[in-house]
């Protein structure tokens, strides 16, 4: 992956991330579908990806977006103005797809310690949705919850950039 791909995608995901909490704010949820497509659309046609790998990449935004949902069932977190509706979270679809998209730079970038990648993703992952409370876009329940998704994500993220090591990159 050249550095301007690297630059871009670090840059596409913050953008988009930030584009898909705004536009379920403003109620527009269905719009940050763009920002995933155009990740992987980018990653796809620079030859980065091939077609097992984006197949990978749509497994883990799956299997993200489902804990979500699983965690929203369970009352783990809550989100506003969803109106019982199911399309309402098209931007939290959005968000796990954009995730998935910078694996790729994130493999390349947690390479050297186990320990660091358990940490990054025990603390970084829970405090991305923790920052979705400021936008009033999705709330943790209590601190149970930031714990069962802190050990969530340290299971998690290690593992998927593990697979995505082994097996995605050169």
């Amino acid at each position: 992956m050249n550095r301007n791909l690297k630059i871009f995608i670090a840059l596409w995901f913050y953008v988009g991330w930030l584009s898909c909490v705004y536009l379920q704010v403003w109620n527009w949820p269905v719009f940050s579908l763009i920002f995933p497509v155009i990740a992987l659309a980018t990653l796809k046609f620079s030859k980065v990806l091939t077609k097992q790998h984006l197949l990978y990449l749509i497994a883990v935004s799956t299997i993200g977006f489902a804990f979500d949902l699983i965690a929203l069932k369970a009352n783990l977190i809550s989100i506003p103005n969803t109106h019982n509706n199911w399309f309402y979270l098209t931007w939290l679809l959005s968000i796990w797809i954009l995730f998935s998209s910078v694996l790729p730079l994130m493999g390349i970038l947690f390479k050297s310690s186990i320990f660091i990648t358990v940490l990054a993703g025990a603390v970084m992952g829970p405090l991305s949705y923790y920052y979705g409370q400021f936008f009033n876009v999705l709330m943790f329940s209590s601190y149970v919850s930031i714990i069962i998704y802190s050990i969530f994500w340290a299971i998690f993220f290690p593992l998927i950039l593990h697979i995505q090591r082994t097996r995605y990159e050169n």
